[in-house]
């Protein structure tokens, strides 16, 4: 069987399919309700609807039909969604060759079209976002849904069935809301100077501490402690955590690219 073939497209029955496939995933703790085949929703409040309960499950899927399997994310499954389109978007794929190596090993699946959806713990607070991180880079959290595609392509070798890892906190950093203009405007922030390398001693010693798995993370936070100063200049940045970044085996571009991350995450 064709890869991008569900397991009931050649059958007679594919939404009953489909809802054996849901009493699975409700078997394991895992809301779900049901899409149509171009993956919008089939029941009229879409992931809203969603259950984790037999018998609602069914009375769902009789009176909204649905050959593909929906999964809210966020606070209603516990699932936060990085999701990479890298097909339609070649930016996409140079944002996960740029930081895949300090993504954590977590549950990810292969999408009908292509691209990946990486699979986390939901930490509270993450909602959907697109194309913040990159164009073709959206996140899944409180308020959104992703189609649950093993239940309808199979086990097939391009997902991965590891254990739910934990958002990192670069991540989290990185995904965090810019103020508008208006909002800059509006609200002073309190400046702060930099009086001496005694201020940034701190950031740089941890990153220096940085063990393999968390170096990027902490060169991104590094990165954001010192662009606080606002009087520091970005080569005051880039400078020392590249050199700090450097020595723990991190390459001087991806390091720059760090700590331009940060520059705009923390003075915009």
């Amino acid at each position: 069987m064709s890869s991008s073939i569900a397991p009931w497209e050649e059958r007679a029955n594919p939404t009953a399919l489909a809802l054996d496939e849901a009493r699975k995933l409700i078997a394991c703790g895992i809301p779900v309700f049901p899409c149509l085949a171009d993956k919008r929703p089939a029941c009229k409040q879409g992931f809203k609807d969603a259950t984790k309960d037999g018998d609602a499950l069914c009375q769902l899927w009789t009176k909204s039909p649905g050959v593909l399997i929906g999964v809210p994310t966020g606070d209603a499954s516990g699932i936060f969604v990085l999701d990479i389109d890298s097909t339609k978007h070649p930016e996409a794929n140079d944002w996960l060759d740029r930081y895949s190596p300090y993504l954590p090993e977590t549950r990810h699946h292969r999408p009908k079209s292509g691209g990946l959806h990486f699979l986390f713990k939901h930490r509270p607070g993450l909602k959907n976002t697109a194309g913040r991180l990159a164009p073709g880079v959206d996140t899944r959290g409180d308020g959104g849904y992703i189609i649950w595609w093993p239940a309808s392509l199979g086990l097939w070798p391009d997902h991965n069935f590891a254990a739910l890892a934990e958002v990192p906190d670069w991540l989290c950093e990185a995904l965090k809301p810019q103020p508008t203009i208006s909002e800059r405007a509006a609200v002073t922030r309190p400046a702060r100077h930099y009086t001496g390398t005694h201020q940034i001693e701190g950031p740089i010693a941890a990153l220096l501490r940085a063990q393999e798995g968390e170096r990027n993370g902490l060169a991104f936070w590094a990165a954001c402690r010192l662009a606080e100063y606002d009087d520091l200049s970005r080569n005051d940045v880039v400078g020392p955590i590249t050199e700090a970044g450097m020595r723990v085996g991190l390459t001087a571009r991806e390091l720059t690219a760090t700590a331009n991350s940060a520059l705009r995450t923390v003075r915009g």
